[in-house]
């Protein structure tokens, strides 16, 4: 260690130097010198003074009574601290070291493996009652998620991650509680059948299809797009391969009418197709509005460039 003032070596953690040559207690040389944050000789629980160490070790984080309860586990003295404020940045940096190539022992598990089951149980009353209050005060609103404002808009899994996912959930079912709670969800379902339901389209689920919306089209149209999702790019072939090693029945790529009209090949009005997945094709159903702008937007780039 080099001395501030002279620039001498201090051997031997032999501080008379500073109090002898300088004229200083080693606790103001500390203060003058090396003390890096303002917020050091002070209690980071209580705000009281703290003991002085030594040049070396500074401050202890914690006063005497806070050391004292904080030894019986009463309190954790850096609660709610920024790492920034009571770690070193060579401390900091030490510590990411360490964990470089590391995984996290939670990674891949789920809660109830490692958590504690009443810290569990009290985690998640809190997070159900801040979802609660945000959308009561109208902070989180369903529509938001929706295009643009959804955190995930533009963004597509990798094929890793998709055949992940895609393992993870074979032969995964509800348990016998989550089919209670759906049961109890959807009991009084007379509100929502009929008109009442809010996908309700005045019937159109009932409405025949077209004559003219036969096999021989839809099959023109797959192999107008290479037989590839329109969205997700998923292949036909890809998808079939998929379904069956779900033990699922394989179907081709679905025709999608984009503008949702049924009958705008016998009415002879203009309208477009293109294949979808089953996939992408069961999120159409929802929010029409924006799927119907969001496939005409894509389908007109990619009629410039092919």
């Amino acid at each position: 260690m080099k001395c501030e003032v002279c620039g001498l070596e201090i051997k031997n953690k032999n501080t008379r130097h500073i109090s002898k040559e300088h004229n200083m207690t080693v606790e103001e040389y500390y203060i003058k010198y090396l003390r890096e944050n303002q917020r050091e000789g002070f209690c980071y629980n209580c705000g009281e003074n703290t003991h002085f160490i030594s040049i070396f070790k500074g401050y202890s984080l914690l006063c005497a009574d806070c050391g004292r309860r904080n030894r019986k586990g009463k309190i954790s003295w850096n609660k709610g601290i920024p790492q920034r404020e009571w770690m070193s940045e060579e401390g900091r940096k030490i510590c990411s070291s360490t964990m470089i190539g590391r995984d996290p022992y939670t990674k891949g598990k789920p809660l109830c493996e490692w958590m504690d089951e009443k810290v569990n149980e009290k985690r998640k009353i809190k997070i159900r009652d801040t979802l609660k209050e945000k959308y009561d005060n109208g902070e989180i609103k369903s529509k938001s998620r929706f295009g643009e404002n959804n955190p995930f808009y533009g963004k597509h899994h990798t094929e890793e991650t998709r055949e992940k996912i895609r393992k993870k959930l074979i032969g995964v079912h509800p348990s016998e509680e989550t089919k209670n709670k759906i049961r109890i969800a959807t009991k009084d379902t007379q509100f929502k059948s009929g008109e009442q339901h809010i996908n309700w389209k005045n019937g159109a689920s009932f409405k025949p299809y077209c004559p003219k919306f036969n096999n021989k089209f839809k099959e023109k149209i797959r192999d107008r797009f290479n037989r590839k999702c329109f969205l997700c790019l998923i292949t036909e072939e890809e998808q079939m391969r998929k379904q069956q090693e779900c033990g699922k029945r394989s179907f081709k790529l679905s025709v999608h009418h984009i503008n949702y009209d049924k009958n705008c090949l016998c009415e002879e009005t203009k309208c477009k197709f293109v294949p979808l997945c089953h996939s992408c094709h069961a999120k159409t159903n929802n929010n029409r509005e924006y799927w119907e702008s969001e496939i005409l937007h894509k389908l007109e780039i990619y009629l410039q460039e092919n």
